[in-house]
């Protein structure tokens, strides 16, 4: 007959498993879960940044070409119109419209400032009145 060993035997008490072996194993996959969670919100927050600035430089360059739209629009209609203008393109955003300079043609200047993201624009005509565009570029400064 095979003897039983009792609960009072001491091998037995220094032997038997405690769970710490797979309390440290969680402890270490929770870290490492925990970092994952910390590098995907840090990324998805640098992400979001990024559309954020790209939506603002859009926003700017949408406004700045419709002041190019508008300053045509007017020299198209009145021959002496000079530019000089600030305008309310609606949303508390705002564009401005440099001085035309006439020099066998017409030289438009447009700026936009977003959250400061700023586009600006030069736009060449050739005829005011039916309009002929020879150029419409994004430029760095004026």
């Amino acid at each position: 007959m095979k003897r039983r060993y009792s609960s009072n035997n001491p091998f037995r008490k220094i032997f038997r498993p405690h769970g710490g072996v797979m309390i440290i194993t969680l402890l270490i996959l929770l870290a490492i879960m925990l970092s994952f969670a910390i590098i995907g919100i840090a990324t998805v927050i640098r992400e979001r940044q990024g559309f954020v600035e790209e939506y603002r430089m859009k926003v700017a360059e949408q406004a700045a070409n419709a002041c190019g739209d508008i300053a045509i629009d007017r020299l198209g209609r009145d021959g002496a119109y000079a530019g000089n203008e600030s305008l309310d393109i609606g949303g508390g955003i705002t564009c401005t419209i440099r001085p035309i300079v006439a020099s066998g043609g017409w030289i438009i200047q447009t700026e936009s400032t977003v959250d400061g993201r700023v586009a600006r624009y030069q736009i060449q005509l050739v005829n005011r009145n039916p309009v002929d565009i020879t150029s419409w570029s994004k430029v760095g400064s004026f």
